[in-house]
C-alpha cells in the first residue's frame, strides 16, 4: 500500500530549497575547465527571505554595569575541631535566633552540616563529651525546636499577594515575567527560600540521625520530634511548596540514611512505612533518576537488616507494592526491587518464628501462583499461562549476554534466593512452591557459564536453610490484599496468629517435608551438599529424629563421593572434618554451633554494590567471595566416638575414603593428599579407641586393615597416577620417599607411575597403622599383608630385573612389614627357614642387583627403627647365605660394614657386648654359606676388625671358625681375591698377636687348618715378597704366641700340623721360617725331656728339617709312593 504525495506548498519549496544534497555527486557528461581567476558565482545556502526581526526582546533601558562579585573570606579551621569550643558557636547561634532569615538559617544549617560531616565520622567515640559538641549542648531545646519549626515550612503555603510592590532590582526583569498564579514575585522567592530551608534541616538531620556521636547528645523525646518532624512531609498529600518531589525524595532519603536508637523508631515504624509504601508505589512524584521510589526500596533493604526486629513487622505488608516494581518499566527500579527484597529477606531470616514468616510465605506463594487474566483451564498450564514473574524468571535465566544486570540471571537468581527465604517451609509444603522452584532452578543449572552455574547452586543453600526452619505460625486468617494496619493491629494479629495445628496437619507437614527431602538432595555440587550436611548434623528434637538425620547426611556424603571431580574432594573434606576429633592435633571440643546465617551469605541479600553492580562478565570474582561466605567443611559438626564407631558409619565413611582414594590423581613424586592420609589415621584411632582392651575386637580390627591394604594392592583397576599425553617423553622426579643412600638412577618413566605410587600408598597407610595399633596386634596383619606383596611381586613390580622406584618401594614395603612381624618371617623372607604361610622356603629368581637392591632397603629401614640387633644380625649374614648369595660390591661392602658397626652400637644399648655381637654374626654366616666370593674374604677381615681379641674373656669360637673357613675356600685366590687375601691374614695376624694367653691354644688351633693352606703355599700363589711381608710375620707371630703356652708335650702335639706347615709345600720359603722355628724350640722344647713315646712325626719332621736331629737314611722308594709327610694325617 502507497501513501499519497501530499501537495506542493511554497513552505515545502523553501524547506526544499534549503536542505543541500550532502551525500550526492552529480557528474557532467562533458567536461568544463574553470579558470582560477574568474569567481564563480555561489549558489545561496540559504533562501533570500532572511528574518529581518531579531526574535530577542529588546530592552527599553540601557544594561548596567555588572557589580563586583564580593568574595566571602574562608573561616580557618581549627587544628583539632573536636576540642574546640566554639567551632560550631555561630551557625548554631543563628539558628536558634528568634529572627533569624530564611537566607540566614539556609547558610546555618548548611555550614552546621558541613563542619559536623567534616569532623565526625562513625569511629567517633560516643561517649565522650567532646568540647565540639558544646555549643550543641547547650542549646539543645533550642536547636531541637527550630528544627522542628523549619521543618515544617515545607508545609507552609506561601502568602498570596497579586498588589505587592514589587522591591527595586540591581538586575533588571522581563516587562512580562510568568508568574505563578495568585503569587508575586516576593511570593516565589519565599516559597522557594522555605523549600530551601527545609533541605537544608534534612541534609543536617542526615548527620545527626547517623552518628551516634551526635544523635547522642540529643534525649530520645527530642529525637522523636524530629522523626515526626521528618515524617510529616512524606505523610503529607500535598506539599505547598516548589519542588515538592524533591522534598519528598529527600525526606525518603533520610528515613533510609538514619541509624536512630530502636527504642526511638519502634514508636513511629508504622508512620514510616506508610511513607515508604506511598514513596514506592509513586504517590510522593513521578521517579526520574533519584526519587521515591528509588530511595523507598533502598530504604527497605537498609532498615530490614539494620531493624529487623522493629521493620519486619511492618514492611510484611509492602510485600505487594515491592512485588510490582519487579517488573517496573525501567531496569534500574527492577533491580532496586530486587535489592529491597532481599534486605527483607536477610532481615526476615534473622527473626525467631512469628506472624510475618507466615503473611510472608502468604504473599509471595500469591504473587508467584496467580494466574494471568481470563479463567484459568483445568488442563495442566502451559507456560504462557504462568505468572509474569515466572515467564520474567526463565527468560532472564537463559540469558547469556544481557547489558544490565536486570536482564540477566544473576538477577533472576537473586530474586529466587529471595522468595526461597520468604517461603520458608512453604517450598516443601506447597507443591506448586517446589515445582515452581526446582523448574528454575534446573534452567540456571544449565546455564552456559560456569558462575552462572555455580551461582545457582548457591542459591541452593537457602532452600537448605528453609528446610530446617520450624514449622510456620497458623495464621487465624489470610487478607490477600494488604490493608494499612497501625501498631496495634499488628500486635494483635501477631497475638492471635500462635494457633494449634490439628493432628492431621502435621502428619501432613511431616510428610511433605519427608517428600521434599527428595527435592533438597538433588543438588549436591559447589559445597551445596556440605551444607546441608552441616544443618543435617544440628542437635535434633529426638534421638529418632538424630538418626534419621545422620543416615541422610551419610547418603548424601556417598552421593558426593560418586561424583569425582571437585564433588569428590568436597566428601573427604567432610570425612576429614567429622572424624577431625581423632585427626593428629585434633581437639575434643566442638567448634560451637551451626551459625544458619552461613547458608545465607549476605553478600547475596545486600547485592548493591556487589552482584547486582557488577558486569555480567566480570561476576565470577564476586561469586566466589560470596561462596567463601558460606557454610563450609569447618562448620560442619564432627561426630562423637559412638556414632564413628557404629557399624554403619564406620562402613560408610571407609566407602568414602575409598572413593576419594579411586578419584585421586597424582604425578610422581608429588605428596599425597592430607585429607587421605588424616581420615585413614582417624578411623583407625577412634576405632582402637573404643575397642580399648577388648582383645577379641583389636583382633577384628587388625584383620579388616590387612584385608584393606591387601584389597589395595590387589586391585589392578586402581590407578591412581595422573596419565600424560605423552607417557614416552614425561619423566618425573624419582620419589621422595625412596631411601636416602639408594642409589641415584633415572627419573621413572610415567607407565611404571601406577605400581609405584600404589606400593608408596600402602606404604604410607602401614605406617599409619604401626602408629595407631598396639605392637601386639601388628604381627597378624604383617603377616597377612605380607603374604599379598610376596605373592603379588610379579603384579606390582611388573618387571622384576628392573632396578627403579618401583622395585625400591616394593623392598621398602617387604621391609616395613617383616618389621613388625616376627622375626622367623625375616629369615623365611632371606630363605633362613620356611615361611609360615606357604610351610616352604621361597625361591626368588633375582639377579645380584635386585637381591643388593633389596637388601640395602632393609638395611635402612632396620636403621630407622629402635630394631633389635638380632634382626640386624640376620640381615648382615643375608648376602652369604644360599641362594640369596651374591659377590657384593664396594659401595654394598661399606654399607655393610656401616650396618655390623650400627648393629654393634644397638648390642651395646641392651648390654651386649662386642665379642658376643660379632660371634652371633659369624655363627649366622657359618656353616651355611659359600665363602668362594670375593666378598666373604673382606666380611671375615671386617668382622676380625670390628672388636679388640684382647678384651675377650673368651673365645668367639664362631667368628673364627669363619675365618678358618674363609681361609680354606679362597685358597687358591684369585686375581681379585688376592689383596683382600692378604688384608685378612694380616688382620689375623694382629688378632693372634693381641689374643689374652688363656684363649691362645684354642684360637691357634681353630685357625690351624686356614693358616696351613697359606703358610705352605703348595701352589706358588704368592710372590716371594708378598709371602715375606705377609705368611711369614704370620707364622711367626704364631710361634711367639705358642711361647705363651704352657711347656707340654699335648700342646705342641696338637699344633704340630701348623708348625710343620713352614717345612712343607713350595720350596723357595724364606730362612727366616726355619729361623723362627729354631728360635722357638730352643727357647721353649729344646730343654725339655722328650716324651716317653717321644715327639709326633709333624715335630719329627721340623726338628730334621732345622738341622735340630739328624735325619734319618732314605729309603728309596718308586717316586709315585712317595708321600709328604705333611699331608699324612695324624
Amino acid at each position: 500500500m502507497s501513501l499519497p504525495t501530499p501537495p506542493s506548498t511554497s513552505h515545502r519549496v523553501e524547506k526544499e530549497i534549503r536542505r543541500l544534497p550532502t551525500r550526492m555527486v552529480v557528474w557532467k557528461e562533458e567536461h568544463e575547465i574553470h579558470p582560477l581567476t574568474v569567481e564563480g558565482s555561489r549558489r545561496p545556502l540559504s533562501p533570500p527571505n532572511v528574518p529581518v526581526r531579531s526574535i530577542l526582546k529588546k530592552t527599553a533601558h540601557e544594561s548596567l554595569p555588572l557589580m563586583e562579585e564580593l568574595r566571602r573570606e574562608t573561616t580557618p579551621e581549627p587544628l583539632d575541631p573536636l576540642a574546640d569550643l566554639h567551632y560550631l558557636d555561630n551557625p548554631v547561634t543563628r539558628i536558634i535566633a528568634a529572627d533569624a532569615a530564611l537566607r540566614d538559617l539556609i547558610e546555618s544549617y548548611s555550614v552546621l552540616a558541613t563542619r559536623l560531616r567534616a569532623c565526625v565520622t562513625g569511629n567517633t567515640d560516643a561517649d565522650a563529651s567532646w568540647p565540639l559538641f558544646q555549643p550543641l549542648r547547650k542549646h539543645r531545646d533550642a536547636l531541637v525546636s527550630a528544627m522542628c519549626r523549619d521543618l515544617g515550612r515545607a508545609l507552609e503555603t506561601p502568602p498570596t499577594d497579586d498588589d505587592a510592590k514589587e522591591e527595586v532590582r540591581f538586575l533588571p526583569s522581563p516587562e512580562k515575567s510568568p508568574k505563578k498564579k495568585g503569587m508575586s514575585a516576593e511570593g516565589v522567592k519565599y516559597a522557594r527560600d522555605l523549600c530551601t530551608t527545609c533541605h537544608a534541616v534534612l541534609k543536617l538531620l542526615s548527620a545527626v540521625f547517623t552518628f551516634p556521636a551526635i544523635y547522642g547528645i540529643f534525649e530520645d523525646a527530642h529525637l522523636s520530634d524530629l522523626l515526626t518532624a521528618t515524617l510529616a512531609i512524606p505523610l503529607t498529600s500535598e506539599l505547598p511548596t516548589p519542588n515538592a518531589r524533591k522534598t519528598w525524595a529527600l525526606s525518603v532519603w533520610l528515613l533510609q540514611y538514619q541509624r536512630l536508637p530502636a527504642e526511638v523508631l519502634l514508636p513511629a515504624r508504622d508512620r514510616i512505612a506508610y511513607a515508604l509504601r506511598r514513596g514506592i508505589e509513586g504517590e510522593l512524584g513521578k521517579e526520574g533518576k533519584k526519587g521515591s521510589i528509588s530511595d523507598g526500596l533502598k530504604a527497605i533493604h537498609d532498615l530490614s537488616i539494620c531493624y529487623p526486629s522493629v521493620f519486619i513487622p511492618a514492611f510484611t505488608d509492602l510485600i505487594p507494592s515491592v512485588f510490582a516494581q519487579l517488573l517496573a518499566p525501567t531496569l534500574v527500579l527492577r533491580a532496586q526491587a530486587c535489592h529491597a527484597l532481599g534486605g527483607y529477606a536477610y532481615g526476615l531470616s534473622t527473626l525467631p518464628t512469628s506472624a510475618s514468616h507466615s503473611r510472608a510465605a502468604n504473599y509471595t506463594a500469591t504473587y508467584l501462583t496467580q494466574a494471568p487474566l481470563g479463567t484459568p483451564s483445568k488442563k495442566p498450564s502451559s507456560p504462557v499461562k504462568d505468572p509474569a514473574i515466572i515467564r520474567t524468571l526463565r527468560t532472564t535465566l537463559g540469558a547469556t549476554d544481557p547489558k544490565h544486570a536486570a536482564q540477566g540471571p544473576i538477577w533472576a537468581l537473586s530474586l529466587l534466593a529471595y522468595f526461597i527465604v520468604m517461603l520458608g517451609p512453604q517450598v516443601y509444603l506447597d507443591e506448586r512452591m517446589s515445582k515452581c522452584i526446582t523448574a528454575l532452578s534446573a534452567v540456571a543449572t544449565r546455564h552456559t557459564r560456569s558462575t552462572v552455574r555455580s551461582l545457582a547452586c548457591l542459591v541452593w543453600r537457602c532452600m537448605t536453610w528453609a528446610y530446617f526452619r520450624p514449622l510456620p505460625i497458623k495464621l487465624p486468617h489470610q487478607q490477600d490484599e494488604p490493608t494499612n494496619e497501625s501498631q496495634e493491629t499488628i500486635e494483635d494479629s501477631e497475638g492471635e496468629a500462635d494457633q494449634e495445628y490439628t493432628e492431621d496437619e502435621l502428619r501432613c507437614f511431616r510428610l511433605s517435608m519427608s517428600q521434599g527431602w527428595r527435592v533438597l538432595s538433588s543438588m549436591v555440587d559447589m559445597g551445596a551438599a556440605v551444607s546441608t550436611i552441616g544443618a543435617l548434623l544440628t542437635p535434633a528434637s529426638s534421638p529418632a529424629d538424630s538418626e534419621r538425620r545422620l543416615t541422610r547426611a551419610l547418603s548424601l556424603l556417598t552421593e558426593l563421593s560418586k561424583r569425582g571431580g571437585y564433588s569428590c574432594q568436597e566428601s573427604l573434606w567432610t570425612v576429614a572434618q567429622l572424624v577431625s576429633r581423632y585427626s593428629p592435633g585434633g581437639v575434643d571440643e566442638d567448634s560451637g554451633e551451626f551459625d544458619w546465617l552461613k547458608l545465607l551469605p549476605f553478600g547475596l541479600f545486600s547485592a548493591m554494590p556487589g552482584l547486582l553492580t557488577t558486569e555480567f562478565t566480570s561476576c565470577a570474582p564476586v561469586v566466589k567471595g560470596l561462596i567463601g561466605e558460606c557454610a563450609h567443611t569447618d562448620e560442619v559438626r564432627a561426630l562423637t566416638l559412638e556414632e564413628i564407631t557404629s557399624e554403619r558409619v564406620y562402613d560408610c565413611l571407609m566407602r568414602v575414603w575409598s572413593e576419594g582414594l579411586r578419584a585421586m590423581k597424582l604425578q610422581w613424586g608429588e605428596p599425597f593428599p592430607v585429607e587421605i592420609l588424616n581420615i585413614w589415621t582417624s578411623l583407625l584411632t577412634a576405632r582402637v579407641t573404643a575397642a580399648q582392651d577388648d582383645e577379641s575386637e583389636l583382633n577384628y580390627l587388625s584383620c579388616y586393615i590387612a584385608d584393606m591394604l591387601s584389597a589395595i594392592l590387589e586391585e589392578n583397576s586402581l590407578d591412581i597416577s595422573s596419565k600424560q599425553e605423552d607417557d614416552d617423553s614425561l619423566l618425573a622426579l624419582t620419589s621422595p620417599a625412596k631411601p636416602s643412600h639408594s642409589k641415584r638412577r633415572s627419573p621413572l618413566p610415567v607407565y611404571r607411575w601406577k605400581p609405584a605410587l600404589k606400593l608408596l600408598l600402602v606404604r604410607q597407610l602401614w605406617l599409619i597403622v604401626t602408629s595407631v595399633l598396639p605392637p601386639d596386634q601388628l604381627s597378624a596383619a604383617a603377616e597377612t599383608l605380607l603374604a599379598v606383596v610376596i605373592k603379588s611381586e610379579v603384579n606390582l613390580v611388573v618387571d622384576i630385573d628392573i632396578i627403579d622406584d618401583v622395585r625400591s618401594q616394593w623392598a621398602s614395603l617387604c621391609a616395613e612389614v617383616i618389621y613388625h612381624s616376627d622375626e622367623q618371617n625375616l629369615l623365611a623372607f632371606w630363605n633362613m627357614k620356611q615361611s609360615k604361610v606357604s610351610g616352604r622356603r621361597s625361591s626368588r629368581n633375582w639377579n645380584e642387583n635386585v637381591r643388593s637392591c633389596v637388601w640395602s632397603h632393609f638395611l635402612e629401614k632396620w636403621r630407622e627403627e629402635h630394631s633389635s640387633w638380632e634382626g640386624a644380625a640376620i640381615l648382615l649374614g643375608a648376602p652369604f647365605l644360599e641362594p640369596n648369595i651374591w659377590d657384593m660390591s664396594g659401595e654394598d661392602l661399606d654399607e655393610w660394614k656401616a650396618f655390623l658397626q650400627f648393629t654393634v652400637d644397638r648390642a651395646l644399648d641392651y648390654g651386649v657386648d662386642s665379642v658376643s655381637v660379632v660371634d652371633h654374626i659369624a655363627a649366622t654366616i657359618s656353616g651355611r654359606s659359600s665363602l668362594s666370593v670375593t666378598s666373604s674374604t673382606r666380611v671375615s677381615e671386617l668382622l676380625l676388625g670390628s672388636f679388640d681379641v684382647a678384651d675377650a674373656r673368651s673365645l668367639p669360637s664362631a667368628l673364627f671358625a669363619l675365618a678358618n673357613e674363609t681361609l680354606v675356600d679362597i685358597y687358591p685366590p684369585t686375581v681379585h681375591n688376592k689383596v683382600p687375601s692378604l688384608w685378612l691374614l694380616r688382620t689375623l695376624t694382629r688378632s693372634i698377636d693381641v689374643c689374652p694367653v688363656e684363649i691362645s691354644e684354642q684360637l691357634l688351633e681353630t685357625l690351624q687348618e686356614g693358616m696351613c693352606y697359606w703358610i705352605q703355599d703348595d701352589q706358588s700363589v704368592l710372590t716371594g715378597d708378598e709371602y715375606g711381608m705377609d705368611v711369614l710375620p704370620m707364622y711367626q707371630t704364631v710361634l711367639a704366641r705358642m711361647m705363651g703356652l704352657p711347656l707340654q708335650p699335648s700342646t705342641v702335639n696338637n699344633l704340630a700340623k701348623l708348625v710343620e706347615s713352614a717345612f712343607c709345600g713350595r720350596a723357595d720359603k724364606p730362612d727366616g721360617a726355619i729361623s723362627a722355628f729354631l728360635e722357638f724350640w730352643q727357647l721353649t722344647y729344646g730343654s725339655v725331656p722328650e716324651p716317653v713315646d717321644g715327639w709326633s712325626d709333624r715335630i719329627v719332621t721340623c726338628l730334621e728339617r732345622s738341622g735340630l736331629r739328624s735325619q734319618p737314611p732314605v729309603v728309596e722308594v718308586s717316586e709315585s709312593l712317595v708321600i709328604p709327610r705333611c699331608f699324612i694325617s695324624e
